[in-house]
C-alpha cells in the first residue's frame, strides 16, 4: 500500500493485485477506507466466509444462493467510525504507513478494540468484493493479467540476482538496502531500455503501414530479459552505429 500512496509519477494507481499470501480481511479495509481497490486472487474461494450485515433497521434479507457464514452488526461499526476515519487520513497523510500500523495492531488484538473494527469491516468489504469475482469474467481476467505481469517483473528480478543463491547475505542493514536498492536499479534499467525500444518497434510498424490496435498495448510486458547477457564483460568505451534519435537501430528479421 505504500507504494500506491506515496506514488509520485503521473500514473494514477488505484488497485493492487496479489496471491492469497498477500490477502487478509485487514488490508481489505485499509485499502478500501483510503479509496484504493485491493484484488487478490483467492485460493480455494468456495471455502471463503461470507459475510451478512445485520444491525437495527436492517432490512432482513433472504439469500437463497449464498452461504453466509458470518454477520458483521452495522451499528458495532458505525460506533467506531471517527477511529476509521482518523486511520484512513493518517495513512493518505504518511503520519503512519501501513506495515508500522499493521504491526501495531497484530502486537496487541486483544488490548486494541481498533483492530476487530477493521476485521470487521474488511469482512464487508471482501464479501462485497468475492461476490463481484464470481459474477464478472472481466474481473477474473484482469486479476490474473495483472498477476502474470508481476511474475514477470518477479522473475526479471531473480534473472539479474544470480549470485548469493538470491539470499542477502549483509548482516548490517545498511549493507542489505544497498544490495535491495542496486538490485532495484538493474531491474528499472532493464525495463526502462525494453520500454524505450517497444516503443521504437511500434513506430516502425506503424510506419511500414501496419496497424497496430492499442487494445493489444495491456498485454505487452516490459520485463523480458532472454535478450540480456547478465555474464558478460561490457566496454562502455565502444562506439555503435546509431539513429537520428539517438538510439541504436533495431535488429532486422533475416
Amino acid at each position: 500500500m505504500n507504494e500506491i500512496l506515496a506514488n509520485e509519477t503521473d500514473l494514477q494507481l488505484d488497485e493492487h493485485t496479489t496471491d492469497t499470501h498477500g490477502y487478509s480481511d485487514l488490508n481489505f479495509a485499509l485499502f478500501d477506507l483510503v479509496g484504493k481497490h485491493f484484488h487478490p486472487r483467492i485460493k480455494d474461494l468456495k471455502s471463503q466466509r461470507l459475510y451478512k450485515v445485520v444491525g437495527n433497521g436492517v432490512p432482513q434479507i433472504t439469500y437463497p444462493a449464498l452461504k453466509f457464514t458470518g454477520t458483521v452488526n452495522v451499528d458495532y461499526l458505525k460506533k467506531h467510525k471517527d477511529e476509521m476515519t482518523r486511520v484512513a487520513a493518517s495513512l493518505r497523510m504518511g503520519t503512519v504507513t501501513a506495515p508500522t500500523l499493521i504491526a501495531k495492531l497484530q502486537a496487541y488484538p486483544k488490548q486494541n478494540n481498533l483492530m476487530y473494527v477493521l476485521q470487521s469491516y474488511g469482512q464487508l468489504v471482501k464479501t462485497t468484493f468475492i461476490c463481484k469475482y464470481l459474477l464478472s469474467q472481466p474481473l477474473r481476467k484482469k486479476i490474473n493479467a495483472q498477476l502474470n505481469k508481476g511474475e514477470q517483473l518477479h522473475g526479471l528480478r531473480v534473472y539479474l540476482w544470480f549470485g548469493g543463491d538470491g539470499f542477502i547475505r549483509k548482516r548490517q542493514e545498511q549493507e542489505q538496502q544497498i544490495t535491495a536498492r542496486s538490485l532495484n536499479l538493474l531491474t528499472n534499467i532493464v525495463i526502462v531500455w525494453n520500454t524505450v525500444y517497444i516503443q521504437e518497434v511500434l513506430k516502425k510498424l506503424q510506419n511500414e503501414g501496419i496497424r497496430v490496435d492499442e487494445n493489444d498495448f495491456e498485454h505487452i510486458s516490459p520485463a523480458p530479459f532472454e535478450h540480456n547477457n547478465r555474464l558478460r564483460k561490457y566496454a562502455f568505451d565502444v562506439i555503435f552505429e546509431k539513429e537520428t534519435n539517438g538510439l541504436r537501430p533495431l535488429r532486422k528479421n533475416n
